[in-house]
């Protein structure tokens, strides 16, 4: 069990390493204007495609997301009592 203990947490103490790296040198050019500037305009021009992407499938629906359309299936009935008539299952 210490085995096993070792083997997972040597490789997660240096991917959590690598993270916060990651992590202070993206810090640093968040401080700078010009890299603040590149991710807010990224970010507003996702936000605004987002927008547009839930208009358009809005339009090309005829009936609200939570209303499921009936479906109608005709199957034949295994019951002797029933035998030769149509069930509907929705």
């Amino acid at each position: 069990m210490l085995i096993l203990a070792a083997c997972s947490m040597i490789p997660e103490f240096f991917i959590l390493l690598g993270y916060g790296m990651l992590a202070s040198t993206a810090s640093h050019w968040a401080t700078q204007e010009r890299y603040a500037v590149m991710a807010e305009r990224i970010a507003g021009t996702l936000v605004t495609g987002a927008g547009i992407m839930v208009a358009l499938v809005g339009l090309t629906q005829n009936r609200p997301s939570c209303v499921a359309a009936p479906r109608r299936t005709k199957v034949l009935s295994s019951s002797p009592r029933l035998a030769g008539t149509i069930l509907r299952k929705s």
